[in-house]
């Protein structure tokens, strides 16, 4: 059976997804999985746990199946697993500009505008670097006020996540 993604799940299109499958064999031993995306193999795997990487490239739906072989040359089909691939959000840092030098202490707001998504924004998250500087949820405005006296060269990037939980596009700008 394919265990990942659940039937009903929302991916982002253009996001490398992970299939994984469980299969057991009465009489023999597993000796591999193969995936299928709309009847196209898109993996094969003879090692458990029983995965592929495979990328939708389109909005729309699609059904996963796995066929598991055992040693005998015994093969069974999983029942199909239907997903849909969905546009992800897009966000836009508004404020402080790209590239730009700001003086120590810093008392910066950084303010960040979705732009494009399939579903509504649930919550958008404002990074320096790798530092969260805060989650804002929904209807925003999506602003969180970035303090620090270390000096260096910082990426604030923003993290949408819309109502189907897709976050995979964000943007960064570059401050010193």
């Amino acid at each position: 059976s394919v265990t990942s993604p659940a039937a009903g799940t929302k991916v982002a299109v253009n996001l490398p997804q992970t299939i994984t499958a469980d299969a057991a064999s009465g009489a023999g031993s597993i000796s591999q999985v193969q995936f299928f995306v709309d009847g196209a193999l898109v993996g094969t795997d003879t090692a458990f746990p029983y995965s592929t990487n495979w990328t939708p490239v389109s909005l729309g739906t699609y059904v996963l199946r796995a066929v598991a072989q055992d040693n005998l040359g015994n093969q069974t089909t999983s029942p199909p697993v239907t997903i849909t691939a969905a546009a992800p959000p897009t966000i836009s840092i508004t404020a402080p500009a790209s590239n730009i030098a700001l003086t120590a202490p810093v008392s910066q707001t950084v303010t960040a505008i979705p732009v494009a998504g399939g579903a509504p924004i649930a919550s958008v998250e404002l990074f320096a670097n790798t530092v969260s500087l805060g989650v804002v949820a929904a209807p925003g405005p999506y602003s969180v006020t970035w303090n620090t006296s270390t000096l260096g060269s910082y990426g604030l990037t923003a993290v949408a996540t819309d109502g189907n939980g897709l976050k995979p596009t964000y943007q960064q700008v570059n401050v010193t």
